[in-house]
C-alpha cells in the first residue's frame, strides 16, 4: 500500500477552525446516517465527497476482511458537538472518502 503524507496544518486549514462558530457546513442528512466508533482505525471514513471541508483526490488501496477498495479522496471533516455540560465544540478530523461504504466510520 502506498504511504501518502498529506499536511493540512496550513493557512487555509486554521482559517476553517476560526471560522468554525459560524461556517460549519453540516449535511442535512447527517442525523439520518449511521455513524460507528472504529478503535483499530487510524483514519474515519465516508462515503458521502460533501461531508469535507478541505480535501484532496487520491488513490489509495485498503484492504478490508473480503475486499480491497479505493479510496478516493481523503481531507477535514468538521464535526459539532454538544458536551454533557452544553458547551459546543468542533473537532477537526482527517478522514477518507471511500464511495463504496455503506456507513461512516469515527476513529477517536
Amino acid at each position: 500500500m502506498a504511504q501518502h503524507t498529506v499536511s493540512y496544518y496550513n493557512v487555509h486549514w486554521y482559517s476553517l477552525l476560526l471560522e468554525a462558530s459560524s461556517n460549519v457546513h453540516c449535511n442535512q442528512d447527517v442525523k439520518e446516517r449511521p455513524v460507528m466508533w472504529d478503535t483499530g482505525a487510524l483514519y474515519g471514513l465516508t462515503p458521502f465527497a460533501s461531508d469535507f471541508i478541505d480535501y484532496k483526490e487520491v488513490a489509495i488501496s485498503i484492504q478490508d476482511t473480503a475486499h480491497t477498495n479505493i479510496v478516493v479522496g481523503i481531507g477535514i471533516v468538521m464535526w459539532k458537538v454538544e458536551a454533557s455540560n452544553g458547551t459546543l465544540f468542533y473537532l477537526p478530523l482527517l478522514w477518507y472518502h471511500l464511495p463504496a461504504a455503506v456507513i461512516s466510520l469515527l476513529s477517536p
